[in-house]
């Protein structure tokens, strides 16, 4: 039986021109896990828009990189897309087995986060997030202060 998936106004979302919609799509959804909301054919079929989601008001829209113009453009350089997760080890090792380039992690952060660093097909910075308890109940001073640590330079 299918799973219906809600639909919305959606805020906020992000798009992506990539270089291979497909295989981007086919990345997005198996190796990390996000839905495909649909797909919009476009002339001969194929794909001229993919709507994914992560959760809800997680939405991605990719395009595809019509005529090549991008290929030697840096992809969103100085952006990261930030996504909350269950759990950044089990998609560390399932981005992996996808392909994924990580770039740092899984590794925990001084603000009660364990964090996954990667780059998607196309080179686009994705981050998630895993909630960590092990700060609970400490003060934002104290948060801060054990974050201010790690960019001192000795």
């Amino acid at each position: 039986m299918a799973t219906e998936i809600e639909t919305y106004p959606m805020p906020s979302f992000v798009t992506l021109v990539v270089s291979d919609i497909e295989r981007s799509t086919d990345w997005y959804c198996n190796g990390l896990g996000f839905l495909e909301v649909f797909t919009m054919p476009g002339p001969g079929g194929a794909p001229s828009l993919v709507h994914l989601r992560w959760t809800r008001y997680g939405d991605l829209l990719l395009y595809p990189d019509r005529g090549g113009a991008l290929a030697a453009t840096p992809r969103g350089k100085g952006v990261g897309l930030n996504y909350a997760a269950e759990d950044v080890d089990q998609l560390a090792t399932r981005a992996r087995e996808h392909g994924a380039q990580v770039v740092e992690g899984p590794v925990d952060r001084p603000w009660n986060a364990r964090e996954l660093v990667i780059l998607d097909p196309d080179g686009y910075r994705l981050v998630f997030n895993q909630l960590q308890r092990q700060g609970a109940g400490a003060s934002f001073d104290d948060i801060l202060a054990k974050a201010s640590k790690g960019f001192e330079r000795g």
